[in-house]
């Protein structure tokens, strides 16, 4: 068992149950922030910033000014046609303004979780993945991002509940970080943005580069991982 007095941890922003399009068979999705990469078709938006994230939703918006009345350092006001305008650098994420929103309309994203809390959650469906060949899969954001937490993770997602485990990643990381998890991995999700180098650069903002380089890596070094490009 892990030791619970482990202080690792990491920031989450989301645990997704019962997937079965990101790994074989039934599994939890755990969702890690931070990724260096800006995607302009990024399903996960919040997933982006490695700090805790407030986003608010527009279209749940009813602009009756509750979260302008209770933030304390006045980061919220309201344009005359009643849209909410944050001032991000006068917030200070208390989270004031999600308690007292009555339409949801804001969200912070960013819990602090530890491995022995990811896989206490994780753990609770483990009926589903023995039956169906399932997991735990690990994504984001980058999970690359966070090599050491996320191997500690994978490691004792194995050993201590002997789970197939599965990471979604870009693949634009330093090698020494991807070489770490891949002991601890089952499967591998790469889903490849642009082949081309220089429309990769102008569309993304970075080479394509590292990326292809570790794939070609993956693929002579580690010829028994199950890849799955998407």
């Amino acid at each position: 068992m892990v030791n619970p007095n482990k202080d690792e941890s990491a920031l989450i922003f989301n645990i997704q149950r019962y997937s079965v399009h990101d790994g074989p068979g039934i599994r939890t999705i755990v969702f890690l922030k931070g990724c260096p990469l800006r995607c302009p078709w990024c399903a996960n938006p919040e997933g982006l910033d490695l700090q805790k994230t407030l986003l608010h939703n527009e279209n749940l918006c009813s602009g009756c000014g509750r979260c302008e009345n209770v933030c304390p350092e006045h980061a919220i006001t309201f344009t005359p046609n009643g849209k909410a305008q944050i001032n991000r650098q006068k917030c200070t994420l208390c989270e004031k303004c999600v308690s007292v929103c009555w339409a949801d309309a804001f969200k912070v994203f960013g819990t602090p979780m530890t491995v022995n809390d990811i896989l206490h959650e994780v753990i609770k469906d483990e009926v589903f993945y023995r039956r169906s060949g399932g997991g735990l899969t690990v994504s984001g954001g980058e999970p690359l991002m966070h090599s050491q937490f996320l191997s500690l993770l994978l490691q004792h997602a194995k050993e201590d509940y002997h789970l197939n485990t599965a990471i979604e990643t870009t693949c634009h990381a330093a090698e020494s970080s991807f070489r770490s998890v891949l002991p601890h991995l089952d499967v591998v999700l790469s889903d490849i943005k642009l082949i081309d180098p220089q429309r990769h650069r102008k569309v993304i903002g970075v080479s394509n580069e590292t990326i292809l380089h570790n794939l070609k890596m993956l693929t002579n070094d580690f010829p028994q991982m199950k890849l799955w490009l998407r």
